[in-house]
């Protein structure tokens, strides 16, 4: 019996270590947005939407993401035939664009 159940435990860490492994990542710096296709889109959901924000484009298939403020969230699409894919969204403040006044 506890054989079996070592089975299972080690069969379920295997599934959730190969799920969260395929997670595609998108990095995002607040107030930028990126269009995303996914092919044959039915429905999607954002975990957290102070961190992102995410809206169906105006083409078929377009997810429109825009960073709203630093942080992490999952973006979840599910196609026509149930499938899913799932996101790692990755929001952070912008730094890299402003210069640095030196001070006089």
């Amino acid at each position: 019996m506890r054989n079996g159940l070592m089975g299972i435990a080690m069969m379920a860490l295997t599934l959730v270590g190969t799920v969260a492994g395929a997670d595609e990542r998108i990095q995002l710096d607040v107030g930028q947005t990126k269009v995303l296709t996914v092919k044959k889109l039915k429905r999607l959901a954002i975990g957290d939407p102070e961190v992102a924000q995410v809206k169906m484009g105006s083409e078929a298939g377009q997810v429109s993401l825009t960073g709203r403020e630093a942080g992490t969230t999952k973006l979840i699409t599910w196609d026509e035939n149930d499938s899913l894919r799932a996101f790692d969204i990755v929001v952070s403040q912008d730094t890299g664009s402003k210069a640095a006044t030196p001070a006089n």
